[in-house]
């Protein structure tokens, strides 16, 4: 059974979440649309969102006026340019949005020319957004759409009077009016075409470059992060292969001895091999544990022999049998529920509190109260006397209550640790982890 921790270096796993994305930034206020209120715009995009912006305003405008009809000179305003003049007071400010809605507003700007006085250009901005980031059947379709529109807009200027084209020129000396050919129509509608789409597509190629440099730089933080953990899994392997052989020939050979005490020539002295006993018992149980923090240092997984909340009982029992003033109240629900990692850190938070009181306080009573259900979770309380007169601070290097504290947080809990007149406390919460 794993600890439920996730593994060094991988991002912990994360649930799909259901709820709709806000692309706000901070600073816009509440009121304004989710679909103005881009992720942090840059001043470079607010400048020119607001220059096309204005383009648009201004070649609808005359694009309006020049598309009225005109008697003796002055234009009437007939419901067709009304209307189309009402539009462009509008449909200019979807420049603002055409990052998140290309498509939309391609399709709107590219059918008011077919019906309306009016320009194609709004078109033409929203479709360059299209080509940069859209599948190539959606381009196709809004291409044919804005060509539609140009063509309109276009043929529409050609075959009007030539008093009334936008390219035409009146010379103030002879009177004379200039105006352009069909085929110079034809020019500028497809120029504006091909300008629109190679500005698309050069934002589409930069785009994608974007993105393979973004996926490269994450598939090269992953390689990263698997290097590391093979080059960790290395030390482990390094490191429990040392203490193999160390600790563990350490311990057989302590067992070892200890039981040719107990068979040996002072066999016949109780206490000499009520001791052995204890010595030979004592090594095999750190053996069986050390081989079990070994198998977890080569394979992150527990073997059988981890430590269970039955091993609290033999722990106090083996420290009363050695002379310990040690009361205790257990009470486990459900224990074969937990997982091994909050039974192994219950043990070895009481062992640790043990150690310390008969080392700082010999001769004086510990309590120890522990309760666990999967309910509340667990309870450790440690309390004994310390011994009068001495420091304010026990001597050691403090690492035992670090290590405790540590193992506590591990799991989501939190020790304490307090003196207060004269009577040592270590006190623990634990959440319950299910095995």
């Amino acid at each position: 059974m794993h600890d439920p921790q996730p593994p060094y270096g991988s991002p912990p796993p994360t649930a799909p979440s259901r709820a709709p994305r806000d692309d706000r930034a901070a600073w816009w206020p509440r009121w304004v649309p989710a679909a103005v209120a881009t992720t942090h715009p840059t001043a470079w995009s607010v400048v020119r969102t607001c220059v096309l912006t204005i383009v648009c305003f201004i070649s609808t405008t005359f694009a309006v006026s020049f598309g009225m009809p005109a008697r003796d000179g002055v234009p009437e305003a007939d419901i067709p340019a009304v209307l189309a003049g009402f539009i462009a007071l509008v449909l200019p400010w979807g420049v603002v949005v055409r990052r998140r809605y290309p498509v939309q507003l391609t399709l709107v700007a590219s059918a008011i020319p077919l019906a309306l006085p009016y320009d194609s250009l709004t078109a033409l901005v929203a479709l360059t957004t299209v080509v940069a980031t859209r599948p190539w059947r959606t381009v196709a379709w809004c291409t044919a759409a804005a060509a539609a529109a140009t063509a309109a807009a276009t043929l529409r200027d050609a075959v009007g009077d030539p008093a009334d084209m936008i390219w035409t020129y009146l010379d103030p000396v002879t009177g004379k009016l200039s105006y352009p050919l069909p085929g110079t129509f034809v020019g500028i509608g497809v120029l504006s075409m091909a300008v629109t789409f190679a500005i698309g597509y050069a934002l589409r190629v930069r785009r994608r470059a974007a993105a393979a440099e973004a996926r490269s730089a994450t598939q090269e933080a992953t390689a990263a992060v698997l290097r590391d953990r093979m080059s960790r899994q290395e030390e482990r392997e390094l490191i429990s292969r040392e203490v193999h052989d160390t600790v563990a020939y350490a311990l057989g050979q302590i067992s070892l001895q200890a039981s040719a005490l107990e068979v040996g020539s002072h066999a016949d002295d109780d206490e000499v091999a009520e001791a052995a006993r204890r010595m030979r018992s004592a090594s095999q149980k750190a053996n069986s544990e050390l081989r079990a923090l070994l198998g977890l240092l080569r394979t992150g997984t527990e073997g059988g022999s981890g430590t269970t909340f039955d091993d609290l009982t033999a722990l106090l029992t083996n420290l009363r049998e050695q002379g310990g003033l040690v009361s205790a109240s257990i009470f486990i629900a459900d224990g074969h529920t937990a997982a091994p990692a909050l039974a192994r850190a219950v043990y070895r938070i009481v062992q640790e509190s043990m150690v310390n009181a008969l080392k700082h306080a010999p001769g004086r009573p510990v309590e120890v109260t522990v309760r666990a259900t999967p309910s509340d979770g667990v309870s450790i309380t440690v309390v004994n006397p310390t011994v009068p007169g001495s420091q304010a601070r026990p001597l050691g290097t403090g690492s035992g209550i670090i290590g405790m504290r540590e193992r506590a947080e591990r799991i989501g809990g939190v020790l304490d640790t307090r003196r207060v007149d004269g009577v040592f406390t270590v006190q623990a919460r634990l959440p319950w982890v299910r095995g």
